[in-house]
């Protein structure tokens, strides 16, 4: 039996509100940034996933990725994890994935094309911040931004592994 308490709060909820005019939908806002930095699907299926790689297990977490110096070479620490590197370019490559979040990757065995590589990619990651810090400069949309960052990030990884389960 429906008690009249509660059926009084299902009938009497207003139905949702039509968005404000100046409001865009969150998904649109989500694929209109992605777009801004398509650079990192595109170069990794053309660039690195059709020449001569090892695959490489990372931390499987979005983290903020940090490099750090050591005596045998360079780390790049994902969260608790850290991965040995031998040079800064191939650490600087780790970096790119493990902040998106990547469980494994395909690193190039060749670290002149990694090092022509790098560059596009950290400017592609800068652009997607970028892009969200502009379209919510203020400091109470942080929780929004964060949001989106997430969002276009595992749509990236999503379309990384499709397309490595692919090529393989």
């Amino acid at each position: 039996m429906v008690s009249e308490r509660s059926l009084f709060d299902q009938v009497s909820k207003p139905s949702r509100p039509a968005p404000a005019r100046g409001k865009v939908a969150y998904l649109e806002v989500a694929r209109e940034i992605q777009q801004v930095a398509p650079e990192i699907l595109q170069i990794y299926i053309r660039e690195v996933l059709p020449n001569r790689t090892r695959p490489l297990k990372l931390y499987g977490r979005k983290h903020r990725a940090r490099i750090l110096k050591t005596m045998l070479g360079h780390e790049v620490k994902m969260g608790r994890k850290r991965v040995q590197c031998p040079d800064l370019v191939t650490a600087r490559y780790l970096k790119v994935f493990g902040e998106l979040g990547m469980k494994s990757i395909e690193l190039p065995y060749d670290p002149t094309r990694t090092a022509r590589l790098v560059d596009v990619l950290e400017v592609a990651l800068q652009r997607i911040a970028v892009e969200t810090q502009r379209r919510f400069p203020r400091p109470e949309e942080r929780l929004i931004r964060n949001k989106l960052v997430r969002f276009v990030y595992h749509n990236i990884r999503r379309s990384l592994y499709e397309a490595s389960r692919d090529h393989a």
